[in-house]
């Protein structure tokens, strides 16, 4: 991280290596990005002992190294030139953003990632780049794109486990649906930006039908009526293992429990007749 009022860069760590690799050279070259730019050092020691404690439980880390600037006449430690570069990448686009801004705040603790149900069972090299988990989940979109993290932003449960645990106070499940949301409305300018497509037609005609059906209870019912005998010819000791048709690619990967007989509202129309 860098501190703007003094020109600080600080580098934390509990190896050493970054000590040992910087103390030789002449010319210490410092590559950070856009958001580790914080405004002042109290600032700074308060992102610092957030990290620490939600990373490996310190009250600080094993090594602190603060370099504000090169060494001066007479001095004999420090480089001879400090060359610092600042990456911004597409964060001053996300900064632009209302509600994609705050996965900026994240100040890679991984803290989300211990606690996240996927993470724990898929591990980190399934996300496929630097930034795994949850922490992954809000950034890669962004960095990369929608259209290429569709695997990452669709695999969350939205269980907001990494929301009670995050120290920066991102909202990650909110995070995740929008993402989703942008990934099927390719007209908002959010969407443009972040590289969201347009949705295919016969996904577009699906959810079309599924929401008439949802808000019209009489459409539901007949709906059900008719799916159910097509459900259950798959189905085995409870279970619907296979489907042909349109569906059949997703019930090869996955099973779904069987259809009941009758609905609860079917089934409570007849208790209250009977009552």
């Amino acid at each position: 991280m860098a501190v703007a009022e003094t020109g600080t860069i600080i580098n934390l760590e509990n190896e050493g290596n970054i000590r040992f690799a910087k103390s030789s050279p002449r010319t210490q070259v410092s590559v950070m990005t856009l958001e580790k730019v914080l405004p002042t050092m109290k600032d700074a020691l308060h992102v610092m002992r957030l990290l620490s404690r939600n990373c490996s439980g310190q009250k600080i880390s094993a090594y602190v190294s603060m370099d504000s600037g090169p060494k001066k006449d007479g001095e004999i430690d420090g480089p001879e030139e400090l060359v610092i570069v600042i990456v911004d990448n597409g964060r001053s686009r996300i900064y632009q953003d209302p509600r994609a801004r705050e996965a900026l705040r994240c100040i890679r603790c991984a803290a989300c990632l211990n606690i996240c149900p996927v993470y724990r069972q898929i591990g980190g090299y399934a996300y496929g780049w630097v930034y795994s988990g949850p922490m992954g989940q809000v950034l890669m979109p962004l960095l990369l794109g929608l259209d290429k993290t569709q695997e990452l932003y669709r695999a969350c449960t939205l269980c907001g486990a990494c929301k009670s645990v995050c120290p920066a106070g991102i909202d990650h499940p909110n995070l995740m649906l929008y993402y989703r949301s942008l990934d099927v409305s390719a007209d908002t300018p959010a969407a443009h930006r972040f590289g969201g497509k347009k949705r295919p037609w016969k996904e577009a005609l699906f959810f079309k039908a599924w929401s008439m059906a949802v808000e019209r209870f009489w459409m539901w019912n007949s709906g059900i009526s008719m799916v159910r005998p097509l459900m259950n010819r798959g189905s085995h000791r409870g279970v619907i293992r296979r489907m042909k048709g349109a569906f059949s690619g997703w019930f090869r990967e996955r099973d779904f429990p069987s259809m009941a007989k009758k609905t609860f509202h079917e089934r409570w129309e007849k208790i209250r007749k009977i009552c």
